[in-house]
């Protein structure tokens, strides 16, 4: 919040690397750099992550 705005930010973006034959997209999240304070209950819940 800043004042009576709500603001957001991403925290994870995905980069499709391919599509395969069946067209299923390929890749994986990413953190953009800004820290969520989920990113604590992750680490709690034994929730792997990567910076």
């Amino acid at each position: 919040m800043e004042g009576d705005i709500i603001t957001m930010h991403d925290v994870f973006t995905f980069d499709q690397q391919s599509v395969d034959a069946g067209g299923k997209v390929l890749g994986g999240f990413r953190l953009t750099g800004i820290r969520a304070n989920a990113i604590e209950q992750f680490d709690k819940m034994g929730i792997p992550w990567e910076e």
